[in-house]
């Protein structure tokens, strides 16, 4: 029986912001902003061995809302 050990990890850093404003008595309106960088991938295995890959992943993410307290 064969068998394959695998591990990946990636380092990288996640940045966010977000603001929440009342529009009313119960009523308020929100915004929020992520960005993520990943730049260094790693592999584990019995196979290949610990092999280093260079990848630039960015993600930039925005969210919007509105909501009612009560």
């Amino acid at each position: 029986a064969n068998s394959v050990d695998f591990d990946a990890s990636v380092d990288g850093y996640r940045l966010g912001a977000g603001v929440e404003q009342m529009l009313g008595r119960n009523l308020y309106l929100k915004a929020e902003y992520r960005y993520s960088n990943y730049n260094g991938l790693r592999f584990d295995d019995t196979v290949f061995g610990n092999e280093d890959v260079d990848i630039d992943l960015d993600r930039h993410q925005a969210m919007a809302g509105l909501g009612f307290r009560f």
